[in-house]
């Protein structure tokens, strides 16, 4: 994985989060955008910085993006990289709106690139269960729901860590 060339577009605690696992896999080329406060003030001194995106399209080949900006900005970028034909993974929501939705699909379709929308609970057992009662309609048709759902990291790593390879 060290040839692969990763673009982090946000540096939140959720885009942090991100480096630090490409970072864990043998990413050795990681790119972004972002002040050198924020650089030393949570220790990502693996990070290529560049003051702009055009800048980082310009002199680097990007294979992977990872897009972890505000929601509001998500499609707008995807955008713009989707056309140079970079594989995405853009955290949840895709969008705060669907107005660019349509536009973008059509670039992924022609351009022939992997989207991975971020949804950390599509895999929990509970909810998958929960799928299960209601795809065999044990009862009935479903009229409202509302879900409640919080994890805070810390402890959740304590209980269920990941595997060790």
């Amino acid at each position: 994985m060290s040839n692969i060339n990763a673009l982090i577009i946000g540096l939140g605690s959720a885009g942090t989060r991100h480096a630090r696992n490409l970072k864990s896999l043998g990413v050795k080329n990681i790119f972004s955008i972002s002040n050198k406060k924020r650089r030393k003030k949570f220790n990502l001194s693996f990070i290529n910085y560049y003051k702009n995106l055009n800048l980082i399209l310009k002199k680097k080949e990007i294979h992977i993006a990872i897009i972890s900006n505000p929601s509001s900005k998500h499609l707008s970028i995807a955008k713009i990289l989707s056309k140079k034909k970079i594989d995405l993974f853009i955290e949840k929501p895709l969008s705060h709106n669907l107005n660019q939705l349509k536009q973008f699909k059509k670039i992924v379709k022609l351009k022939k690139i992997k989207v991975a929308i971020g949804c950390q609970l599509r895999f929990h057992l509970g909810l998958l269960e929960v799928k299960k009662i209601l795809d065999k309609k044990k009862l009935g048709r479903p009229r409202h729901n509302r879900f409640f759902f919080d994890i805070f990291l810390k402890v959740s790593l304590i209980y269920f860590p990941f595997p060790s390879n």
